[in-house]
C-alpha cells in the first residue's frame, strides 16, 4: 500500500478514536488487528514490544480512574494502545524514507509550513520508537537477571525502569545529532520522490 494511504488511514483511525466509546473502539481495534494480520505482523511479538507502553499507562489509568472513573480511564488507555499498535504496524511495513516522503507530500499542501523540517523530525521520532522498545526489553531482561521482580514496591520498580530507559534514549538522540552534524546534514537536499498512487507501489519503486 502507498505510504500516503497508510498515514491517512492511521490519521482517520486516530481521529475517530478521540471521542469514541467502547463499541467504536472495538470496531477500530478489530480493523487494526486485521491490518496487522494482513501484513503478517505477529500479534504476540507486538504486544510483547508494547510492554513499556502498558507500564507507562498504569499510573495514567490509576490517576484517571480516581478523577473520572474506571470506565473513562479504560477508554483513554485503550485509545493510546490502539494508536501505538497502529504506529508499530506502520513502522514494521514501511521504510523510513517512504514515511518521510509521504509526510513531506502532505505538508506541501499546507501553506507556510516547512515540510522538509517537519517530515524529518517526525520520521526520526518514528525511527526512535523501535529503538526505545528494544532498549526497554534489554532493561527488563537485565532487571529480571538481578531479581528486581522480587521487590514488592511497584513505584521502585517503575523508577528503576524509567530512569535508565530515559537516559539511554537521550544518549542515542545525542549520538544521532552528532552523526548528522558530522555528515553536514541540511534540509536542502535531494529527497526520493513517491510515484503516483498505485496498488503496485512497491513494484514501481523497485523498477
Amino acid at each position: 500500500m502507498d505510504p500516503r494511504l497508510k498515514l491517512a488511514a492511521i490519521a482517520i483511525i486516530g481521529f475517530l478514536s478521540l471521542n469514541a466509546q467502547w463499541k467504536m473502539l472495538a470496531l477500530l481495534t478489530l480493523l487494526v488487528l486485521w491490518w496487522g494480520i494482513r501484513v503478517r505482523l505477529s500479534l504476540f511479538s507486538t504486544l510483547k514490544d508494547m510492554r513499556c507502553v502498558v507500564l507507562l499507562l498504569c499510573p495514567i489509568w490509576g490517576i484517571r480512574a480516581l478523577s473520572a472513573g474506571m470506565y473513562d480511564a479504560t477508554l483513554v488507555c485503550w485509545r493510546i494502545i490502539l494508536a501505538a499498535y497502529a504506529g508499530i504496524s506502520l513502522m514494521a511495513t514501511t521504510r523510513t524514507w517512504e514515511i518521510r516522503a509521504a509526510l513531506r507530500w502532505f505538508f506541501k499542501l499546507i501553506p507556510f509550513v516547512p515540510e522538509k523540517r517537519l517530515s524529518t523530525m517526525i520520521s526520526l521520532m518514528m525511527r526512535f520508537l523501535p529503538m526505545i522498545l528494544r532498549q526497554s526489553n534489554e532493561i527488563s531482561d537485565a532487571q529480571k537477571a538481578r531479581g528486581i521482580e522480587c521487590r514488592k514496591n511497584p513505584i521502585y520498580r517503575m523508577v528503576r525502569f524509567v530512569l535508565p530507559l530515559t537516559r539511554r534514549t537521550f544518549e542515542d538522540a545525542d549520538n544521532l545529532i552528532i552523526a548528522m552534524e558530522a555528515r553536514c546534514y541540511c534540509e536542502d537536499r535531494t529527497e526520493p520522490e513517491l510515484s503516483h498512487f498505485s496498488r503496485s507501489f512497491r513494484l514501481d519503486n523497485r523498477t
